[in-house]
């Protein structure tokens, strides 16, 4: 063999040996749930995350879906998933977390932006009251629904944060249909009343 042939036959044994090393390890995912070491994951509907808050690789599932670390959380209990390029990344708790809820979640703010507006558009509330009325209507509120005839005037994204949880947000959806009657969305649906028309001023 040549000078060039042993090159070309080293420069290939480097490259697999490189690909082995960097292969993340298989995960089993079943679309709302996966396996990390011996540990369950649990997407939460309401949670998202920025990527740019997203870790480490951590595995793959399926050969597709890659899972990441959060950063300043333990992926012992926490995990994302950043496969959509164009949207936030899913949040992922481990089973033994228990449930996250947005009064475990302890919102310090929370930034309210309509749909469809960019983010210089969103305005940012830190009064502790509104967010407190916010949490307890949405915690005590008995669950509604949509009457038949409802279609939405406005709606505005609240994207709730914590330092107890720092990265990820907490997600509500706010509405206000053609006939004045105003929701809010999250693990259930509420309807608000007038005592509540200003908490995201």
């Amino acid at each position: 063999m040549g000078k060039r042939g042993a090159l070309g036959a080293f420069l290939t044994v480097i490259t697999v040996w490189i690909n082995g090393c960097s292969a993340l390890p298989e995960m089993h995912f079943d679309g709302r749930t996966v396996s990390y070491k011996g540990r369950e994951y649990t997407v939460h509907p309401q949670l998202e995350l920025k990527h740019e808050h997203a870790g480490a690789d951590v595995g793959q599932a399926d050969g597709e879906d890659i899972f990441q670390q959060i950063k300043g959380l333990s992926p012992k209990k926490w995990l994302a998933n950043c496969m959509d390029v164009n949207g936030p990344c899913l949040v992922y708790t481990e089973k033994s977390l228990g449930e996250i809820d947005l009064k475990r979640f302890a919102a310090k703010e929370m930034v309210v932006r309509e749909s469809g507006a960019n983010t210089r558009e969103a305005v940012t509330i830190r009064d502790r009251k509104k967010i407190g009325r916010l949490v307890e209507t949405m915690s005590e509120q008995p669950p509604t629904k949509y009457s038949q005839s409802h279609k939405s005037k406005e709606i505005k994204y609240i994207y709730l944060r914590s330092d107890r949880y720092p990265s990820v947000e907490y997600v509500l959806r706010y509405e206000k249909d053609r006939k004045g009657e105003r929701y809010l969305a999250g693990d259930k649906l509420v309807k608000l009343g007038d005592a509540l028309s200003d908490f995201l001023k």
